[in-house]
């Protein structure tokens, strides 16, 4: 949820500057990003926002809150 904050204050911000006066980014841009991050992270999350639920959901059942949540994500997490 924070990174969904940060992404629409900053286009808030961005669209002060009038509409007119910003520079979408193409659909070849916005692929090859999503790539590189797909082979950065090493996986691939076809559901927005999944990582950070999951992240968000593992610090409750830390705090002690049993969610009882069933993780989707948690071949990729490396235990200590």
């Amino acid at each position: 949820m924070e990174t969904l904050m940060l992404a629409c204050e900053s286009q808030v911000k961005a669209m002060s500057a009038g509409i007119d006066n910003l520079i979408l980014l193409s659909d070849e841009v916005v692929e090859k990003t999503r790539k590189v991050t797909d082979e950065e992270v090493g996986m691939v999350v076809t559901e927005p926002g999944l990582m950070s639920f999951e992240a968000n959901m593992r610090l409750l059942d830390r705090k002690g809150y049993k969610t009882g949540y069933q993780y989707k994500l948690s071949k990729y997490i490396k235990r200590q």
